[in-house]
C-alpha cells in the first residue's frame, strides 16, 4: 500500500523483534559512547544544560514501540547504577534526573503505542477496502471486455462470462477446493473454448522450492522447465506474458507462447497456464485479457472458498462470497473494532413479494452483500452492511419505510414484512449465522 511505502514509521513495524532488539542496544550504546567522547567528567549529560541520554529511549519508543524504549531507558539505569552507586541515595540532581528521564521516556511511550494502534487501525481498513477496489476494478475490466465482443460472444462462443464464472465457482466447491488434474482440465476447457488452444499446461508452483508441477494437459504433454524465458519473467514480474516475434533475442529460446500466473491473496504464485499452441489469429492481446481475468478468477475464488469451505458445508444455502464478506467484517471488528451490520428482511409469500425482493435488492448499497433464502415460502433476505454502526442501520431503516411506504404501500414491520437487524461482534461466523436463522424461523412461526 502507498501508506505503507511513504511512512517509515510503519516499515519499521515490519521489522523482526530480533533486530528491533539489537537495534535498540546499538542505539543506546553508541549515544552512550558519544556522550562520553564529548565530556568524559559528565558521562549521562547530568550537569549538562541538555539530557542528551533521553533521545534514545525516546526514539527507540517512537519507532520500535513502548517494550523497546523502556529496553533502553533500563540499559541506561544499569550504567549510573554501576558508575554512580552511591550517588544515587544521596545526590538529588541524580535522582531528579533519573525520575525525569524515565517520565519522559513512559510519555513518548503511551504516544507510540496510540499512534501505533491507529495505524494498525488504518492498515485493517486499508487492507479491506483495498480488496474492494481490487474487485471493482476486475468487475469494471470484465464488463468492459463483456461489452466490446457481447456479438461475438454470443455467436461464435458457446459459453458466457457469467456462465464461465458460476461453473469455475461450483466446480471448485464440488471438488472441496482441491486442485487436481480435475479442476486443471476444466479450466484449460474453459480456455480452450474461448481461444480454441491446441495444447497448454496446467501447473502448480512452489515458491520456497522453486518447484513446478504439471498438473493437467491439454493436448499432448510436454516438458516445463522454470528456466524458460517466458516462465521466469511470470515468476519474477508476477504478470502474464507471451512471445512477441519483434522483441524476441538469441537468448530468449521459449517453446511457449504465453504463460499466465495464479496468485493466492497475499499475490504469491501458486501457479501458471502455460499454453504451447494456439491458431494464429486467437494469439491476441484481447485474447489474453479475458485469459488472465479466467486465471485470475480461478485463483480467486478458490483462496476465498478454501478459507470458509467449513462454513460452506454447514450453510451450503449461503453464497460463498457472502461468508468470505461476513468473515473479513468480523476481522475488522476483532483486530480493529470497526463497526459493521447485518440485517435481514422477512417477506412472506404474496402478489407483492417479488416486488419487495426486487426493491431490497435495487437498494443495495457498493459495499453490502446480499443474500436470499426461502424459509417455508417465507422470503429470508440477509443483507450485510460492512463498515455500518448504529448510525447508518437506523438511516437506512428509515430510508426503506419511507421506499416502501412511497412504491408499494407497505409498511415496514406492521404489515407482516419484517426488518431486524444485528451489529456484528467477536463471535465467530457460525455463532452469527445461527442466532441469525433462528431468529427469522422462530419470527416466521
Amino acid at each position: 500500500m502507498k501508506f505503507e511505502k511513504d511512512f517509515s514509521i510503519a516499515l519499521v513495524q515490519r521489522r523482526s523483534s530480533f533486530w528491533k532488539s539489537i537495534e535498540t542496544i546499538l542505539i543506546t550504546l553508541l549515544l552512550l559512547l558519544l556522550i562520553y567522547l564529548k565530556n568524559p567528567n559528565d558521562p549521562f549529560s547530568i550537569m549538562g544544560p541538555v539530557p542528551w541520554i533521553i533521545f534514545a529511549p525516546v526514539f527507540c519508543s517512537l519507532f520500535y514501540g513502548a517494550a523497546y524504549g523502556m529496553s533502553s531507558l533500563i540499559l541506561i539505569l544499569l550504567f549510573i547504577i554501576f558508575q554512580l552507586p552511591k550517588e544515587i541515595f544521596y545526590d538529588l540532581r541524580i535522582r531528579e534526573y533519573i525520575i525525569g528521564i524515565t517520565g519522559l521516556t513512559a510519555l513518548a511511550s503511551v504516544f507510540s503505542s496510540y499512534w501505533i494502534s491507529r495505524i494498525r487501525h488504518v492498515e485493517h481498513l486499508n487492507h479491506y477496502v483495498r480488496e474492494h477496489l481490487e474487485n471493482l476494478s476486475r468487475d469494471y475490466f470484465l464488463l468492459r471486455i463483456s461489452h466490446e465482443n457481447i456479438e461475438q460472444a454470443y455467436i461464435v462462443k458457446p459459453l458466457s462470462f457469467r456462465e464461465a464464472f458460476s461453473q469455475i465457482k461450483q466446480y471448485i466447491i464440488r471438488n472441496d477446493c482441491e486442485i487436481n488434474e480435475e479442476n486443471g482440465q476444466f479450466l484449460l476447457g474453459i480456455f480452450s473454448q474461448y481461444c480454441s488452444i491446441n495444447n497448454a499446461a496446467f501447473c502448480l508452483y512452489n515458491e520456497k522450492n522453486k518447484d513446478i508441477q504439471a498438473v493437467a494437459f491439454l493436448g499432448k504433454e510436454f516438458p516445463i522447465s522454470p528456466n524458460d524465458p517466458l516462465v521466469k519473467n511470470a515468476i519474477d514480474n508476477k504478470v502474464s506474458t507471451y512471445l512477441a516475434i519483434s522483441r524476441l533475442t538469441e537468448e530468449d529460446d521459449t517453446d511457449f507462447l504465453a504463460v499466465i500466473p495464479l496468485f493466492n491473496d497475499e499475490r504469491d504464485t501458486i501457479g501458471f497456464v502455460i499454453i504451447k499452441d494456439m491458431p494464429f489469429w486467437s494469439l491476441t492481446h484481447d485474447n489474453l485479457e479475458v485469459l488472465s481475468v479466467f486465471a485470475a478468477y480461478f485463483a480467486m475464488q478458490w483462496s476465498i472458498i478454501r478459507e470458509i469451505s467449513p462454513l460452506l458445508k454447514d450453510f451450503p444455502d449461503f453464497s460463498p462470497d457472502f461468508l468470505s464478506e461476513l468473515r473479513s467484517v468480523i476481522q475488522l471488528k476483532k483486530y480493529s473494532n470497526v463497526d459493521s451490520s447485518l440485517s435481514y428482511f422477512l417477506v412472506p409469500p404474496g402478489v407483492q413479494q417479488q416486488n419487495i425482493v426486487y426493491l431490497i435488492e435495487r437498494q443495495k448499497r457498493a459495499l453490502d452483500c446480499f443474500c436470499v433464502l426461502t424459509i417455508k415460502q417465507v422470503q429470508f433476505i440477509v443483507v450485510l452492511m460492512p463498515l455500518t454502526s448504529m448510525e447508518g442501520i437506523f438511516g437506512y431503516k428509515k430510508r426503506m419505510t419511507d421506499l416502501f411506504k412511497s412504491e408499494l404501500g407497505v409498511e415496514l414491520n406492521k404489515q407482516d414484512v419484517l426488518f431486524r437487524y444485528h451489529q456484528i461482534r467477536g463471535q465467530s461466523e457460525s455463532d452469527h449465522l445461527i442466532n441469525l436463522i433462528e431468529e427469522a424461523t422462530h419470527a416466521i412461526t
